[in-house]
């Protein structure tokens, strides 16, 4: 086997792992049992299980990029735009949550362990919503004052729900959470008149 083959199904087999038993309870000899080779083999590709663990959340914040990058590429309203974009990423990370349940309970323990991935995909966020709210401005879509502040309150208000999700919202109540959030992120919560 090649050793780009080797080290996807290492992998992929690792992801099962920790997704049924949680980064503290899985170890290297469980992933060589279910992959079927000595411990040995999996410290020749990763020198332990944190690295492992790394290289899949690596993994899936460049997935949800660009499962983000691809859905909003070709929408022209910046409003619909940044709906699309908080849609996709909030239902992704209900997937990743739903996939991993058991880390539910190790989700701020686990925080500090992925920090470096995490300050990574912020920064792609943040930029990404400021891209968004500025083309918006432009478009005389948005009045915005202060463009970075309402960049950072929107991906604050995004990161906050994320426990909530992790750990309590139902698939069935996340299409609610989101549109009533993204109602108050859009139109206040003062009545106009």
């Amino acid at each position: 086997m090649r050793e780009k083959d080797m080290k996807e199904k290492i992998i992929s087999v690792a992801r099962d792992v920790f997704t049924s038993f949680g980064f503290k309870k899985t170890s290297m000899e469980m992933i060589s049992k279910k992959l079927g080779v000595t411990k040995s083999s999996l410290y020749y590709y990763f020198k332990d299980k944190e690295d492992i663990f790394k290289e899949i959340i690596e993994r899936e914040a460049k997935e949800i990029i660009d499962k983000i990058e691809k859905s909003i590429e070709r929408i022209e309203d910046p409003e619909k735009k940044l709906k699309e974009y908080f849609n996709v990423r909030m239902r992704f990370f209900l997937n990743i949550a739903n996939r991993f349940k058991t880390f539910k309970e190790e989700y701020f323990e686990e925080y500090n362990f992925i920090g470096r991935i995490r300050k990574n995909y912020d920064k792609y966020e943040y930029e990404k919503v400021k891209e968004i709210i500025e083309e918006g401005v432009k478009k005389g879509r948005f009045v915005i004052k202060n463009v970075e502040l309402t960049a950072f309150a929107i991906v604050s208000a995004a990161k906050g729900l994320e426990y909530e999700i992790a750990t309590r919202i139902k698939r069935k109540n996340l299409t609610k959470n989101l549109e009533n959030l993204i109602d108050i992120l859009f139109y206040g919560i003062v009545q106009k008149g």
